[in-house]
């Protein structure tokens, strides 16, 4: 049974892994593999993890909301990344942002939130959590097949690049078409 907890810590260590590939070459594509692996993480995150934070840890509720307000801060650049598209110059920025974001976020997780919630739930809740947490990961990991960092954004968020973007007949797009353009573009 996996681990939650060193399933994120892995997590981690691979982003930031990423985060010094990025430091040295600054290639675009390692931006895109960037954003699709922070966005699969805190969608997993946000589903499985933090509502047992919440309910579990005493003053987990009060870790949860800071880790998603933490969490909506790096989606809101990776929006703007999207917004921009991989190869504009102002990535620069926003990508120093989303390291410096990323990993005050990482030390607060392990050295505060993953400590607190060995001490608080079973093995057994431990147990279910990893079971949920490797299931939702493998599940966002294959729509994130398709549509890269854009698997968490929602039906606006994609209407609103496709707009920007100029892509005819978006008002029609189901969610998976828009995903689908847009990636094309």
């Amino acid at each position: 049974m996996p681990d939650p907890i060193e399933m994120l810590m892995q997590d981690h260590r691979e982003v930031e892994q990423l985060f010094a590939d990025y430091q040295q070459s600054h290639d675009q594509a390692i931006v895109e593999t960037i954003c699709t692996e922070l966005t699969v993480h805190a969608a997993a995150e946000e589903q499985v993890i933090y509502p047992a934070l919440g309910a579990y840890v005493p003053d987990g509720e009060r870790m949860r909301h800071h880790a998603e307000e933490e969490h909506q801060e790096v989606k809101d650049a990776i929006f703007e990344i999207q917004r921009l598209g991989y190869a504009d110059p102002g990535i620069e920025r926003i990508m120093q942002t989303i390291i410096t974001n990323v990993t005050e976020h990482v030390e607060e997780e392990e050295t505060d939130v993953f400590s607190k919630m060995r001490e608080s739930l079973t093995a057994e809740q431990m147990e279910t959590l990893g079971d949920e947490l490797d299931a939702s990961k493998q599940r966002l990991l294959s729509e994130a097949d398709t549509a890269g960092a854009l698997v968490d954004l929602t039906k606006e968020q994609l209407y609103e690049l496709a707009q920007q973007k100029g892509i005819d007949g978006r008002a029609d797009m189901t969610k998976d078409e828009l995903v689908a353009t847009l990636r094309q573009a």
